[in-house]
């Protein structure tokens, strides 16, 4: 869906000229203490043989969750057939990553920010690479990340961001971030919120081995831009998108909470 926009409307500049945390992951602390990654900063189509091993591991992953997680997933309907696309999801667990993407379906690359400071280990940054990360700063402008998101939608790929911008606590969403509704005008993608619930009992900061907690993840109707079809974006389109994005995943976060806790009754 397009609407025009007329003369006189204030126009959004690229967040992250403004506002360092605009579409940030949870991340690393001061620029100073930056692991090296200028190198890193590119995302290339990923070859036939890394794609065969991301899709590889997506499954494995997605075989391990539904065995131990008992991972249920709901709204597989609402999920877009092709690519690129914007998904969104609420972030309550290191665990969130990986679940989110054993559901989705592994012939679709999944690409995904992650906090610059797992570089510092070689073996970590390579096999994140493999999976289709790049490393994303906190606190100031990264046009670097900017890019590596334009990147991966150009390539057709599925872009994952958590608008909370960190990991949080509890059952509301009470602040996001701009960036990813900005990142979703600008490259007029689809956005799909995803959400999981059940993972903050199963692995809550601190814990070092993951409980054995019913997972159930709920996939909510894909969310289209409401932007022009070329230019600049409109800063309403921006704010109103994020609105809609705020209340949706609430919405899909509740229902798979609600999923979770149920289910778990009804093992007991």
């Amino acid at each position: 869906r397009v609407v025009s926009c007329t003369r006189g409307e204030q126009i959004v500049n690229n967040p992250l000229e403004s506002r360092g945390t605009g579409v940030q992951q949870d991340s690393s602390g001061a620029a100073s203490n930056r692991p090296h990654t200028q190198g890193r900063h590119e995302v290339a189509p990923m070859s036939n043989s890394g794609r065969m091993v991301h899709r590889s591991i997506r499954k494995v992953v997605s075989l391990l969750a539904r065995s131990y997680f008992r991972l249920s997933v709901h709204g597989t309907d609402r999920i877009p057939i092709d690519g690129p696309y914007l998904v969104i999801g609420v972030h309550r667990s290191n665990l969130d990553v990986f679940l989110i993407g054993a559901a989705l379906p592994s012939e679709q690359i999944l690409r995904c920010m992650a906090k610059e400071s797992l570089w510092q280990h070689a073996w970590m940054g390579s096999f994140l690479e493999k999976m289709g990360s790049f490393p994303v700063s906190r606190g100031q402008a990264d046009r670097a990340a900017l890019r590596c998101c334009e990147q991966a939608l150009a390539h057709g790929d599925l872009l994952l961001m958590f608008p909370e911008g960190t990991r949080m606590s509890g059952p509301l969403i009470t602040e996001v971030h701009e960036g990813p509704a900005w990142i979703a005008c600008r490259y007029r993608v689809p956005v799909l919120p995803v959400a999981l619930g059940g993972t903050e009992q199963a692995l809550p900061p601190g814990a070092k081995f993951p409980r054995r907690v019913r997972v159930s993840v709920v996939i909510g109707e894909p969310i289209y831009p409401e932007v022009p079809l070329e230019g600049r974006v409109p800063r309403h389109s921006v704010t109103e998108l994020s609105e809609r994005m705020t209340v949706d995943l609430q919405r899909s976060f509740t229902a798979a909470s609600s999923h979770s806790l149920n289910s778990s009754g009804q093992a007991g």
